[in-house]
């Protein structure tokens, strides 16, 4: 991602995006290999749960696969949007209620650190 920052929607998208990979890193490492393998393999959960350890991905290989993932579309179902919205969107509200807090929390740190910059 670019450290620039300019007026307007390229901010929004920026935030966005940090907000979105705040979300990525509170996830453990299960959730993670469920996503990509979901997401890049069409995957069903019996079949991802059946991999052995060495066929899954290692935590800095599913890091960096999130890392070069467009922001993208929920609506196209592609990128980080269409990623968290099917991942958050069947949760309960109280479900949902630790994770945005840990979110709120780490975007707050992310900013103030881009502040300093």
């Amino acid at each position: 991602m670019n450290k620039f920052r300019s007026p307007g929607n390229t901010w929004r998208k920026e935030k966005e995006e940090l907000r979105l990979d705040c979300w990525w890193e509170d996830g453990d490492l299960g959730d993670k290999r469920f996503v990509y393998e979901g997401y890049v393999s069409n995957k069903s959960l019996e079949d991802i749960e059946a991999m052995t350890e060495k066929e899954s991905k290692s935590e800095g290989y599913l890091d960096k696969w999130w890392n070069n993932l467009e922001l993208g579309n929920r609506c196209k179902r592609e990128g980080k949007k269409f990623i968290y919205w099917a991942m958050m969107d069947p949760l309960s509200k109280e479900e949902k209620a630790p994770i945005l807090e840990n979110m709120r929390e780490c975007l707050n740190k992310k900013l103030a650190s881009l502040k300093e910059v």
